[in-house]
């Protein structure tokens, strides 16, 4: 090696050396944040340096570590959800390192405090960001003793479910089935799933929040987040629940107006650095009864459910966690179009497998940095039982439509936050979300109705393997330009391979790009009023079956369009919000205009029910949102929300489906002796609606009220 190749040579290791070195000659502060009742400590708990984008968050041992803080006098901010904000005024010299000690004081009542989104990815709380946003902490679904995900969801504004019982899907802003995108601890789940019971394998016991970003979100997540993003956090269990070294707990409901029985266990322990978790639930529920007392036929279901997590922390900046889930459905209804049809789900099982890695404070300049790999199976068979009907009876036949889906998908996710200055922050990442070995086979049984004597027999191969590849490259930037102006934007690049092979081994080849992006500002004039204006850019691409699978089902013969064009979108977002000590609102106004908006055109004037997936010209959803809570005297507690959405085809003006109508959400609760016991009074309105798919039903007006009472022990 040549002298000036030395040079170079040592200089390189000398900034390396400086960069991974100056977290120690840096100032700034270490600690500890705990629950003021119990002592115990807090993970996940957010602190920043108020007026910056410097910040942190807590470790499974509630330990933190913040540094680079410019010296003088400033306020650190600790919020975390269910917990009193605190701040504390600091003052630190150059290369001085201060010790904190912080507990944070437990908030039972839930008044809509700001928190940090996870999904957003901003660091910014649900208040400062220019999108709208809502969380359900985990308290809330104890208290409202649901069963499924899919009966919190509809609390929150703009939100409802498209389809029934075990099929229903997220409908955010008139966007439902495929336009959002479901995710569990921030992975993307496949469309196949559902939210509703058993629904996106998730127990109602295990999860921590959930998180609901209302608008497009393809910037950092791709394909399918035209309508929004939710997000499922799932418990940490890093803090054993009775003993030093271990816990668990035990828990069990029922739901009178489906025979719903859940029951649950899970248990938690650490050994020194090693933290494992394990649950399992049994969920099992009879057909629905509505308000007349008629059941609704084939929306029963029975699931059963196990997990395990494995954590391990060598440092308070590092850690790792291996994850497995198995979901296994049987017998679980699908709803038919008409009374001569019956559906049903023989099997819905599903494996999860995952790796994640984490390093926090990795130099001044890098806050953070994630890496998450994970491996999702799934198995999922149907059944079609159709009573044909001939001219004579005794020649009426009984069709079984037997069919089974298999597939694999992969998550890859490698992220990495940069702090450029103590205004400007960003993130850059690769999202890859691969559907692998997808196989469609199915045969068709016919026999004689009233006899049962075998007729004949068809086998088919609907898809003999196919994928669909997304790969994403996305950066997002914050930038706090004054006290009370911010911007927020990104940009992100998708390649889309989509392909089948034919039964002669033939390939067909589909490939899109995207390119997505969004731009938001805020305005903050004083503490307590916030305004915002988000314009942002989402894709859809169409998946596979509305690509390739022509094939019968409940609802008639479905007819896969190869020429199909990916859905683009264009929204725009305005919000007024504001928050006082005990009380606030926020309203928000949006315009979503969908470009070649894929849908699934029926002809009902053919004999056989036949389907086609096509584009349309311009789908146009617009509306409003108000929400508004308020402590009353300590003990009363107010909260609401009304919205109303409107959506049509441009060129038709034909009433787009699934679009939610008016819908009123309110909560009225009481708490006696110091909090410890309380009882509410929950309506929701939702009006008429009539514009539904064809495997849904229509809704009329309709008032649902419960009574709710609890006792902390």
């Amino acid at each position: 090696m040549n002298t000036k190749n030395q040079i170079k040579f040592y200089a390189v290791l000398f900034i390396l050396f400086f960069a991974l070195s100056v977290n120690v000659l840096a100032s700034g502060v270490v600690g500890r944040v705990t629950d003021r009742k119990t002592g115990k400590p807090l993970s996940n708990v957010n602190i920043y340096l108020q007026g910056t984008l410097i910040g942190t968050t807590t470790d499974l041992n509630g330990r933190f570590r913040l540094t680079h803080i410019p010296k003088g006098p400033r306020i650190l901010v600790f919020s975390y959800l269910g917990y009193e904000t605190y701040r504390i005024k600091i003052k630190l010299k150059r290369k001085k390192i201060q010790y904190l000690e912080i507990a944070l004081q437990p908030r039972p009542i839930d008044l809509g405090e700001a928190v940090v989104v996870t999904a957003a990815k901003t660091g910014l709380s649900d208040f400062d960001s220019p999108v709208p946003m809502a969380v359900l902490s985990g308290r809330k679904l104890e208290a409202a003793s649901v069963q499924n995900i899919s009966d919190a969801l509809v609390e929150l504004p703009s939100i409802s479910m498209a389809g029934q019982a075990y099929h229903r899907s997220p409908s955010i802003r008139g966007l439902a089935r495929k336009r959002v995108v479901v995710m569990v601890d921030g992975e993307k789940i496949s469309s196949e799933r559902n939210v509703g019971p058993p629904g996106t394998f998730v127990n109602p016991e295990d999860i921590e929040r959930i998180e609901v970003l209302r608008g497009p979100y393809s910037t950092l997540y791709g394909s399918d987040a035209i309508g929004g993003v939710i997000n499922i956090v799932t418990r940490s269990y890093t803090d054993p629940a009775h003993f030093r070294w271990a816990g668990g707990s035990v828990s069990s409901s029922y739901n009178a107006i489906n025979n719903g029985r859940d029951g649950y266990m899970e248990f938690n322990s650490h050994l020194g650095r090693f933290y494992i978790h394990l649950n399992g639930g049994i969920r099992k529920a009879d057909n629905y009864v509505d308000a007349l007392g008629q059941e609704i036929q084939n929306t029963f279901y029975n699931e059963r459910s196990i997990g395990t997590s494995l954590t391990f922390r060598p440092s308070d900046n590092h850690s790792f966690q291996l994850r497995w889930r198995l979901s296994d459905g049987r017998d679980i209804g699908k709803p038919a179009y008409d009374v001569l049809t019956n559906a049903v789900h023989d099997r819905d099982i599903h494996r999860q497998l995952g790796i994640k890695y984490e390093w926090k404070n990795v130099t001044a300049g890098i806050p953070k940095i994630l890496l998450n790999i994970s491996r999702h199976d799934h198995d999922l068979g149907v059944v079609i039982h159709k009573h044909k009907v001939e001219a004579d009876p005794s020649d009426d036949k009984l069709i079984d439509n037997i069919k089974n889906i298999f597939g694999q998908d992969y998550n890859l996710r490698s992220e990495i936050r940069l702090l450029l200055s103590r205004k400007l922050s960003v993130l850059a990442g690769f999202n890859g979300y691969f559907r692998e070995n997808i196989r469609m086979d199915g045969h068709k049984v016919v026999r004689n109705y009233q006899t049962h004597l075998f007729i004949k027999e068809e086998r088919e191969n609907l898809i003999p393997k196919a994928f669909q590849r997304n790969y994403g490259l996305f950066t997002q930037g914050d930038l706090i330009l004054s006290p009370g102006w911010a911007v927020s934007g990104g940009i992100r690049m998708d390649l889309i391979h989509t392909g089948e092979y034919t039964l002669n081994d033939d390939k067909i080849f589909l490939k899109n790009q995207s390119i997505s992006g969004s731009v938001g500002i805020t305005y903050r004039p004083r503490k307590w009023i916030h305004y915002s204006a988000n314009i942002g850019r989402a894709f859809r691409a169409p998946d596979i079956k509305e690509l390739f699978v022509t094939t019968q089902t409940p609802g008639g013969l479905n007819i896969g369009n190869i020429g199909l064009q990916p859905e683009h979108s264009l929204n725009l977002d305005f919000s007024v919000k504001t928050h006082w000590e005990t009380t606030g609102f926020s309203l928000s106004l949006f315009r979503n205009q969908i470009y070649h908006m894929i849908i699934l055109d029926w002809n009902n004037r053919t004999a056989n029910r036949v389907g086609t997936f096509r584009n349309i010209g311009e789908g146009l959803l617009y509306g409003a949102e108000f929400t508004a809570h308020a402590n009353l005297f300590n003990n009363w507690v107010v909260t609401g929300n009304v919205s109303q959405i409107y959506g049509y085809d441009i060129h038709t003006q034909d009433v787009l489906m699934d679009v939610p109508p008016l819908q009123v959400n309110l909560l009225v609760k009481r708490f006696f002796y110091g909090q410890k016991f309380w009882t509410a009074l929950s309506v929701r309105y939702s009006g008429k609606q009539t514009k539904v798919a064809e495997d849904d039903f229509p809704n009329r007006a309709f008032a649902l009220f419960n009574f709710q009472s609890g006792w902390k022990i």
